[in-house]
């Protein structure tokens, strides 16, 4: 049986033919108005960050923008230059993260 568009509900987001949303709120109405850190947060949690929070999940995000040669970024191109999938190698690249 094929599957439609209804078999894959989900609290996350919601596509509207005139805005989307997210976790209930009208992604129109949070541009410019929310961090990329706060949007992250009620993505992954289903509620708005307090400030530090919010602080925190900015400063996370700016400091992974370089990889440069570090444990995860090692690993990930070990791994693809031994011949394996790509998802092989990001994967242990991930799994160095925690």
């Amino acid at each position: 049986m094929a599957s439609t568009i209804d078999d894959w509900s989900t609290d996350i987001a919601e596509v509207r033919d005139d805005d989307v949303l997210i976790r209930g709120h009208l992604l129109t109405t949070m541009i410019g108005k929310r961090s990329f850190g706060e949007l992250a947060y009620l993505l992954i949690s289903g509620r708005w960050p307090t400030h530090g929070q919010a602080h925190v999940l900015e400063a996370i995000m700016v400091s992974v923008m370089e990889h440069g040669i570090s444990p995860t970024t090692t690993v990930t191109r070990m791994m693809a230059s031994y011949g394996n999938p790509i998802q092989v190698g990001i994967a242990a690249g991930m799994l160095t993260i925690g």
